[in-house]
């Protein structure tokens, strides 16, 4: 028998109450995967790191690649360990570093650093070679997100339903220009994509209702969203999720 557990992340904005007459819900979207090879490809950078421009403008040219969103889908953590260079990067939270410490301590990459790529869970070091990404590990069930009126419903279904999920979702930027100030990137113009701007979890204790930042306060209007399962204590993905909207 076909299992699902549905959690909507329920974004009630008092905004949403106080629309003039005139405004009009946005249209629903809809997001599905299913495939069994949906990638997540995480990028470890820093504006105020000399080595990952480079790297920045590698993860950019995803947005036209045809496996985009159904193959994989990229996502830019911003770490803050290297402000302290000179550089306050906009984009980094303590949060995201952890999360990369995280990885290392799991065994999951063998040191901290940027920039750097995990792929499906696990270090990926290719890209400094020039290499392809490797075979997709094998995703399960079907993941679907609407989006609707800063309202992100999220519902993984599977034939035999794994425990001690937890879903993890962020919003995406895209055509994010910066001009660096200090530090080793001094006077660079950098032009970034698929930054995460925004970043939550919650596990299967819990109701899974976010919410959202309102667009107005983001510093672009050019956003996607990524989506996606692991079981607790495992850093693959069991399945994966992203589109713009």
């Amino acid at each position: 028998m076909m299992k699902s557990f549905s959690f909507t992340l329920l974004l009630t904005l008092l905004s949403t109450l106080l629309l003039p007459a005139t405004a009009h819900p946005e249209a629903s979207r809809l997001y599905i995967s299913q495939g069994p090879h949906t990638q997540l490809l995480e990028l470890y950078t820093s504006q105020g790191c000399s080595s990952c421009p480079p790297a920045d403008r590698w993860l950019s040219q995803w947005q036209h690649d045809p496996r985009l969103w159904q193959q994989v889908v990229p996502v830019a953590f911003h770490v803050d360990y290297w402000d302290w260079i000179g550089w306050q990067d906009a984009f980094a939270t303590p949060a995201y570093g952890q999360r990369q410490r995280n990885y290392k301590q799991s065994g999951a990459i063998k040191s901290v650093y940027t920039p750097g790529f995990v792929l499906d869970g696990r270090e990926w070091r290719g890209w400094f070679s020039g290499g392809s990404l490797p075979p997709a590990t094998t995703k399960k069930g079907t993941l679907t997100t609407r989006i609707a009126d800063q309202r992100m419903t999220v519902q993984y279904q599977a034939q035999s339903l794994p425990g001690n999920l937890i879903v993890h979702v962020a919003l995406l930027g895209f055509d994010l220009q910066t001009k660096i100030m200090a530090g080793e990137n001094t006077q660079l113009n950098l032009h970034e994509d698929f930054v995460v701007l925004w970043h939550q979890t919650a596990d299967q204790s819990q109701p899974w209702e976010f919410q959202m930042p309102d667009k107005n306060t983001l510093p672009t209007r050019q956003l996607g969203f990524a989506a996606w399962i692991i079981q607790a204590g495992h850093p693959q993905p069991v399945q994966v999720v992203g589109g713009m909207f």
